[in-house]
């Protein structure tokens, strides 16, 4: 008696990865900030012991691409909803002030600001761009990810 072939449950199963993968690919393309338009950043939450026991929580935004603008420096303002309203919870600038992409990872920059109480259970981040010189054109700024922790 000879076994099953192994071929149509390796092609099930290698299907299913792939439709399961597929779609997570999809989501991690980044989002796009320019002084013109804002990003809504989805928030993915990590539980830390140290936000467990000082009851303090850290947001983590990624940067994963740049392009500064010819008119002039320009900010990145990191904004939660908060208690029926927004809250500005950090500014920071992208430095060296010279553009780079998401295929370069070494250049790819991890900020960390406090989020204030009452915000933590925000389900997305709010990222703008606002011009510090000029009119912030030909600016933006892709963000790979935010975390709560």
């Amino acid at each position: 008696m000879r076994p099953a072939p192994l071929f149509p449950y390796l092609a099930i199963g290698l299907g299913t990865v792939l439709g399961a993968l597929l779609p997570m690919t999809a989501r991690a393309e980044p989002m796009r900030a320019t002084a013109a338009t804002p990003a809504t950043v989805p928030i993915v939450r990590h539980a830390t012991a140290e936000a467990e026991k000082t009851g303090t929580q850290r947001a983590i935004v990624t940067i994963t691409g740049f392009t500064p603008s010819p008119s002039g420096p320009v900010e990145v303002v990191a904004i939660l909803p908060c208690d029926g309203g927004e809250r500005e919870i950090g500014r920071f600038g992208v430095l060296p002030a010279s553009g780079f992409t998401k295929a370069d990872r070494s250049r790819w920059q991890h900020f960390s600001l406090t989020v204030p109480s009452g915000c933590g259970s925000a389900a997305h981040l709010i990222v703008r761009l606002v011009p510090r010189q000029g009119d912030g054109s030909g600016a933006h700024v892709d963000i790979g990810g935010a975390e709560i922790r």
